[in-house]
């Protein structure tokens, strides 16, 4: 039996969605709640796309979709900055916290919140 590295191809990221690379450099680590992202807008064959908006759960402290809904209530944290692929479960991440974001080009439909100070929105 051989032992060795899996490893899975995929095309770069689109990070189209950057109005500038200046936050990557500071961005936060997180980690992707796996099941909070298998069946969320936006997420194909388990991967969680570049630019997808995330808020970080009270009682786990693990990243789910951002949903600005009254019944859920959770607080904008970032923006996922690479593809992640959530397939095997809970994935590390890093996530833009501040910055200038291109709404337009982000992978899911997205209303920026009033109270997002560190954000610039184009």
């Amino acid at each position: 039996m051989a032992i060795g590295p899996t490893t899975t191809g995929r095309s770069g990221s689109n990070s189209s969605w950057m109005g500038s690379r200046h936050a990557v450099a500071e961005a936060h680590p997180g980690t992707l709640d796996a099941t909070a992202f298998a069946s969320a807008d936006g997420v194909e064959n388990g991967v969680v796309p570049s630019g997808y908006p995330v808020a970080q759960d009270g009682t786990s402290g693990l990243l789910v979709p951002y949903d600005p809904t009254p019944t859920t209530g959770n607080t904008l944290y970032g923006f996922v900055i690479d593809d992640r692929d959530i397939s095997d479960g809970d994935e590390p991440t890093a996530v833009m916290w501040h910055g200038r974001i291109k709404v337009d080009n982000l992978p899911v439909t997205f209303t920026p919140p009033t109270d997002a100070t560190a954000f610039v929105w184009a």
